[in-house]
């Protein structure tokens, strides 16, 4: 074999392993961008189940504030009617109790 041909050889086999080398950088930084990737997709999708969930707590807590008021607002109504009630018996209760002490029934 001439100088040449060896001297060929050598080169191609330089540049192969320039190749080489290069496309194992390439795949290096490739995996550690998907890493980067997946890593801000997992901080995205954790951050919007926070949001969502904020919002999902948010609303049950105004309706749970709501149905509170609307029973307590039940309640008050209740109470006004057994009081109203309580009241216009008073007088009854009152007099059958002198009655009593007095003899009468």
């Amino acid at each position: 074999m001439s100088e040449e041909i060896i001297r060929q050889i050598l080169d191609i086999e330089r540049q192969a392993q320039a190749l080489h080398d290069q496309a194992q950088r390439e795949a290096a930084r490739l995996e550690e961008q998907a890493e980067e990737d997946a890593r801000r997709l997992r901080q995205r999708g954790e951050e919007e189940a926070k949001r969502q969930a904020q919002r999902l707590l948010d609303e049950a807590r105004r309706e749970a504030q709501q149905e509170r008021e609307s029973i307590l607002s039940r309640s008050r109504e209740e109470l006004r009617q057994i009081s109203e009630q309580a009241q216009s018996h008073l007088h009854e209760a009152v007099q059958y109790v002198v009655n009593r002490v007095a003899g009468r029934e």
